[in-house]
């Protein structure tokens, strides 16, 4: 019996030899780590967040809308499958990671992760405004990039990403330099005694689907009635410029709207969030972070009151060959391409079917929007 055991490892151990020497890596060691969430495809809510899984056994989660985050022990059983316990609760995961990306696999279906890895913040330069004339874009001066100063006269933007990792999505812009991907939001409590945010100045959002119109007030105050100075309806886009505040218990921001408005608005109140976070990625180090993906839709925003020029190529200098009226929607169907300090996007007008390049954004101002 012993002389079978022994030559039962002696083969196990043959197994993982040969395996190393083909170049296989240790599917426990590349879990190691911290992975950021991507999206799930019917797969378990209790996972459907920001992972970390330790050395020492720990997976960490961050929690989300659904449940809270926790602690397990995880191990590795098999290759490509992991016993996770809590308590007296354990499951077995299948995964796979494949270019950086983890993908865990439940009964009825699958989330997946990028790989988190950290890197330095980029300070962003750009010129200072020309006037704006006839459109939302017109030629920019190119000035030497020692010379570029930028002091913002609407918002305060510091955008200083803390992650990069990898998607399934795989977007090469030209002359572009670096992508940042802004981390999955995260809830934290930045002021004691009141409701949980996900936002902090410089981000944007948009009002959420399941709560209804949001109330704009003149004052970060939710009790009176005479400083309500509009509504921001589901789906529309804001960015967060001022706060957070706290009143009975709620977080409020000072935000500003695609349609030049200025006021405080709630984002939650400690049980449901009225305002979500959009991703915002730096591919063009001297532009505004992009808000747009190919793929998805966008508009151009009511103010500035102004057509967005379309053209040819992604140049100032090139043909202008439509131009989309403001809350006119598009397509978004490739890019981005860097040019001229600013995100240019290859797009398709819903409303003559003409395709061409658009800016995004320009100086301290966002042209488009995303239609979440």
């Amino acid at each position: 019996m012993k002389q079978r055991i022994r030559i039962v490892l002696l083969f196990i151990g043959l197994i993982f030899t040969t395996s190393c020497s083909n170049g296989i890596t240790n599917p426990q060691s590349d879990l190691i780590g911290q992975w950021a969430f991507i999206s799930s495809e019917n797969g378990e809510e209790a996972f459907a967040c920001n992972l970390a899984f330790s050395q020492d056994g720990m997976l960490s989660t961050e929690g989300n809308w659904f449940v809270e985050g926790g602690d397990y022990d995880h191990v590795l059983i098999a290759p490509g499958r992991i016993k996770v316990s809590n308590q007296d609760v354990s499951q077995v995961i299948s995964f796979v990671i494949e270019d950086e990306v983890l993908t865990l696999f439940f009964d009825a279906g699958s989330n997946q992760y990028g790989k988190v890895v950290e890197r330095s913040s980029v300070s962003s330069v750009t010129a200072d405004s020309p006037e704006m004339i006839q459109s939302t874009e017109s030629p920019i001066p190119q000035s030497p990039t020692s010379t570029l100063t930028w002091t913002p006269t609407k918002t305060l933007r510091d955008f200083t990403p803390t992650i990069e990792f990898a998607t399934s999505r795989t977007i090469t812009p030209t002359n572009s330099t670096t992508e940042y991907i802004t981390p999955t939001p995260k809830v934290y409590y930045p002021i004691s005694n009141c409701a949980s945010s996900q936002l902090h100045v410089g981000d944007s959002a948009y009002v959420s689907y399941e709560g209804g119109k949001n109330r704009l007030r003149s004052t970060p105050d939710t009790h009176p009635s005479n400083n309500i100075i509009g509504e921001i309806l589901p789906g529309e886009v804001v960015e967060i410029i001022g706060g957070p505040k706290c009143n009975y218990g709620w977080i409020l921001w000072k935000v500003f709207t695609t349609d030049d408005k200025t006021g405080w608005t709630p984002e939650s109140d400690g049980d449901e969030f009225w305002l979500i976070p959009i991703t915002t990625r730096q591919f063009c180090s001297d532009a505004l972070p992009s808000r747009l993906i190919a793929g998805e839709m966008a508009f151009v925003e009511e103010e500035p009151d102004l057509a967005n020029r379309v053209r040819s190529e992604p140049k100032t200098s090139a043909e202008i060959i439509d131009r989309i009226e403001p809350k006119g929607k598009m397509e978004v169907l490739e890019g981005p391409e860097c040019g001229e300090r600013a995100h240019w996007w290859k797009v398709k007008s819903v409303k003559t079917g003409i395709v061409g390049w658009t800016m995004e954004s320009r100086e301290d101002e966002y042209y488009l929007a995303p239609i979440p």
